[in-house]
């Protein structure tokens, strides 16, 4: 079984503006017996995309460390911060069971039940304001905490309506 972790091993990726995909992956074992396999992967992947996929270049190798780091920062980026309303919110909730279902205060959270990739899904929140209800949503890792939905993204997502 191949180790996606080993610092040896290299993924051979193409990007474009709608995904990051592996092409292919090398395991260091088989870098060590085949110094030339990089080379030949590279090269069949951007054969590929020049054919198929010509905004899928350029062509690149990484670690899989880089490539988490480097999916993450994409996701998380194109799933910003945005106001929602309460008929989205209330969608959301209904139409697959909700995940992470979290109330602190006048803040309640939870996660759509549909990945959007790996650990990144849709997060919802609700927030309670001055006797009245407010909302938002991003993209959020529902494993990482830290890029959950605050009380602060909220009324920064909402500061329009706030003030009017």
């Amino acid at each position: 079984m191949m180790n996606l972790t080993d610092n040896n091993a290299r993924l051979v990726v193409a990007n474009n503006a709608r995904y990051f995909c592996a092409y292919t992956v090398l395991d260091g074992d088989t870098l060590e017996r085949d110094p030339f396999a990089l080379k030949r992967a590279v090269e069949a992947a951007d054969r590929y995309y020049r054919t198929h996929e010509p905004d899928a270049l350029p062509v690149v190798t990484m670690t899989w460390d880089q490539f988490e780091a480097f999916e993450r920062e994409r996701i998380l980026a194109k799933g910003e911060l945005q106001r929602a309303t309460e008929e989205q919110v209330e969608q959301a909730f209904n139409v697959l069971p909700p995940l992470r279902i979290r109330s602190n205060g006048p803040l309640t959270t939870f996660f759509l039940g549909e990945a959007f990739h790996g650990p990144y899904y849709t997060q919802y929140a609700t927030l309670e304001v001055d006797g009245r209800r407010i909302y938002a949503s991003k993209m959020a890792s529902i494993r990482d905490e830290s890029t959950w939905i605050t009380v602060a993204d909220v009324i920064r997502a909402n500061t329009e309506e706030l003030s009017a």
